[in-house]
């Protein structure tokens, strides 16, 4: 049986050429094979080729890859230890990943699906058609990872920052000050010596206002509140 997500996605264009890639098998001839038929993609590739797990270390230590295919059976493991050595280094944590097996057994498709892989081939089933759909499609989603990371680390600055400015008393003060004027402007009544009862203004009549000491008091509150600052 055939797995292959890339089958649930409409096309895309590829990464500006050359497109980088890596390709992990012990076998000669296959990779020879499979050099072959991605020649015939029509995709610009850049291949490079390594038999050993050792050597796809050294190599994703060095380079960046857009692509990286894995051969799932290895004299020193398997494909499922490659990809997660290539998901724990730096440079290629993202790239997109293809397992290629030599049998078409389903639990190994969903391996090494489960655990990351971007897209899956069988040798015996590849075809020119097949092997470019999952290129595209193991780089479509090697770019939607990418995002997900910069975003992350974007949120994360901006969190630091958050917590940073709400450390300083004089933007604590300027908060207080922000907060008075919005309350002010829909109508809640900061409380004050003569303002016990709220106004006619005030959407809940009868309940005063928080005023500046109030506020700043849950200006603090707030900062110790990691889903408020961090949400």
């Amino acid at each position: 049986m055939q797995l292959n997500c890339s089958t649930l996605t409409t096309p895309i264009m590829p990464p500006a050429p050359p497109i980088r890639a890596l390709l992990l098998d012990d076998s000669k001839f296959d990779r020879d094979r499979i050099r072959r038929l991605s020649r015939k993609t029509d995709l610009a590739l850049d291949l490079d080729e390594v038999s050993c797990l050792a050597d796809m270390e050294q190599a994703v230590e060095k380079e960046n890859y857009d692509l990286i295919l894995i051969d799932y059976r290895l004299p020193e493991g398997d494909g499922l230890s490659a990809l997660s050595k290539i998901q724990n280094t730096a440079r290629n944590k993202t790239a997109g990943t293809i397992m290629i097996t030599g049998d078409g057994n389903v639990d190994t498709a969903v391996a090494a699906l489960k655990n990351g892989c971007h897209d899956y081939l069988t040798k015996d089933g590849m075809t020119v058609d097949l092997l470019r759909s999952a290129m595209l499609n193991a780089m479509e989603r090697s770019i939607q990872a990418r995002n997900i990371l910069s975003e992350a680390a974007q949120h994360a600055q901006i969190r630091e920052t958050i917590a940073h400015a709400l450390s300083d008393v004089s933007m604590q003060d300027t908060l207080v000050g922000i907060l008075q004027r919005h309350l002010r402007n829909a109508g809640v009544a900061a409380a004050g010596p003569q303002s016990g009862f709220g106004t006619a203004n005030s959407p809940i009549l009868g309940l005063p206002g928080p005023d500046a000491q109030d506020l700043s008091l849950m200006v603090e509150m707030l900062m110790q509140d990691d889903e408020f600052i961090f949400h």
